[in-house]
């Protein structure tokens, strides 16, 4: 008996037909993005804080203090930076220390210390860069400002809302 022939290989596969390519000439801008939370919670007694012992104006609550931030790198000489801010006051607290202003009960929706404003806010946002080929530096839109002791101008920051300005800041650095 004979063996049997060997078989034919088979044809190659025909090459695969390639992707068809999109070209894409978007970049973005963005280098990095950014974001931050913090958030602090201060218990308070409040004794005697208008100074005349038969007031009887002692009180306690909890300030809450939450910032969410986002930072938008474009180039190293270029960013932009958002903060949200949301502080308010927590417990039965009568009046303001520091201005006695009424403030809400508890349950009374914004439980937010009067004097200080509304509880949920834009605390900063602002644009910062340096020109190019110079020194020179800007900041521009609401921010934290912090000058010496910050007697005058500072964030203020054992606050449970603290300090920010609107204004334009330019620095030149040598």
């Amino acid at each position: 008996e004979k063996p049997p022939a060997p078989a034919d290989p088979p044809p190659p596969a025909p090459p695969a037909a390639e992707a068809p390519s999109i070209p894409l000439h978007f970049k973005s801008p963005v280098k990095e993005v950014n974001l931050g939370l913090s958030l602090r919670h201060r218990y308070e007694v409040w004794r005697n804080y208008d100074l005349n012992d038969r007031a009887g104006d002692t009180d306690d609550l909890v300030n809450q203090q939450a910032r969410c931030n986002l930072e938008v790198v474009a180039h190293e000489r270029l960013k932009g930076f958002l903060q949200v801010q949301d502080a308010r006051s927590w417990g039965n607290a009568g009046a303001s220390p520091v201005a006695g202003v009424p403030v809400p009960a508890a349950g009374a929706g914004n439980n937010t210390l009067a004097s200080q404003g509304a509880a949920t806010d834009l605390h900063q946002a602002y644009v910062w860069g340096v020109l190019p080929e110079t020194p020179l530096s800007f900041q521009l839109g609401r921010q934290e400002w912090v000058y010496a002791q910050q007697k005058v101008i500072g964030a203020v920051g054992w606050s449970t809302v603290g300090r920010a300005f609107d204004g334009l800041r330019a620095r030149y650095d040598d």
